[in-house]
């Protein structure tokens, strides 16, 4: 039976397991968006979603014309995830045999500018923060633009309440602009092994430091994974008020929201941050992070999948939701 032509109440009626399928290049696997919003993600899907859907990826060879065909030949009857490099780089041939045999096919951008030839013949596009929400529903007004929230990775605990106030940045620290004091601990992430190697740290740091560049490239959108990641850890974070989805996720009010990335602000911040450490704000703040986290929860993701998944399926790949 071709899933293609069941609606909704029929599939559920049947009973049938509808698959989805997130594709993504095979030499970026070690990378840290493949692992979350690839492996993590579809491992969510099939923790949360199971029996209405089978979450499954599949690696994508480099691009060379007619190579990626075999690796998509039976991938039918179900929803497809062309994840970023995947969704610009996919061969004609293989795309056609998805788009033939699918109900639908999307593209995960992430934060990657979204370029493709087959952008045309896309069903949807995800995106992973609001801003590029936004951005997408401005550069592609006819298409359908969906939103799935950039999960923490879920290896991560809550800390363990300290004494200390201490201050960690977790990640490649060429995108930070740190203090020259260096009253930060940085946690160099390049590989997702360094990642699983600082597992055991990130429980240790109440506060956590997310300031960067202030000028990203035209059309990038980072995912505010550095406060879901804060969150998960029941930690405070410092980070500049125009970062993507700061403000959406923690509130113009939020006491660790500094102006910009200059120096003053950036000391300014961490003075504020020390000197409520335990207090009244401090808590406040935490209360916050909770929130964040209950939006980032992997149940929460879910759910947000579930959303699209069932009116992708329930209205055979065209999606008509009423623009917010």
């Amino acid at each position: 039976m071709d899933l293609r032509f069941l609606d909704k109440e029929q599939l559920r009626q049947k009973k049938m397991t509808t698959p989805v399928y997130i594709l993504f290049a095979d030499g970026h696997r070690t990378r840290g968006s493949v692992i979350m919003r690839g492996l993590q993600l579809a491992a969510l899907g099939n923790d949360y979603l199971m029996p209405d859907y089978a979450f499954r990826t599949q690696a994508l060879p480099k691009k060379r014309t007619g190579t990626q065909l075999p690796y998509v030949l039976g991938l039918r009857d179900g929803v497809v995830i062309l994840q970023k490099a995947a969704a610009e780089h996919i061969d004609a041939e293989a795309f056609d045999y998805l788009k033939a045999n699918n109900i639908a096919v999307a593209a995960d951008w992430i934060d990657k500018d979204p370029k493709s030839p087959h952008l045309d013949r896309l069903d949807f596009h995800i995106a992973s923060s609001w801003a590029q929400w936004a951005d997408l529903r401005a550069r592609f007004p006819e298409a359908a633009i969906r939103h799935i929230t950039h999960h923490a990775d879920p290896r991560l605990r809550g800390s363990v309440p300290s004494p200390t106030f201490a201050t960690l940045y977790l990640g490649h620290a060429g995108n930070a602009k740190l203090p020259r004091d260096r009253e930060i601990t940085v946690v160099d992430i390049r590989t997702e092994q360094d990642f699983t190697d600082s597992l055991s740290l990130m429980g240790q740091f109440p506060f956590h430091y997310a300031v960067r560049d202030e000028t990203p490239r035209p059309g990038i959108f980072k995912p505010f994974t550095k406060g879901f990641t804060a969150a998960a850890c029941d930690a405070n974070i410092l980070v500049q008020r125009g970062a993507h989805d700061a403000v959406a996720y923690l509130g113009d009010d939020y006491p660790f929201l500094i102006d910009d990335a200059s120096p003053r602000a950036i000391r300014a911040g961490l003075d504020l941050a020390r000197e409520t450490y335990g207090g009244p704000i401090w808590q406040g703040a935490l209360d916050v992070m909770a929130q964040v986290h209950d939006r980032s929860r992997p149940k929460a993701v879910a759910h947000e999948m579930a959303g699209i998944l069932a009116e992708v399926v329930g209205t055979r790949g065209v999606m008509h939701l009423p623009r917010l």
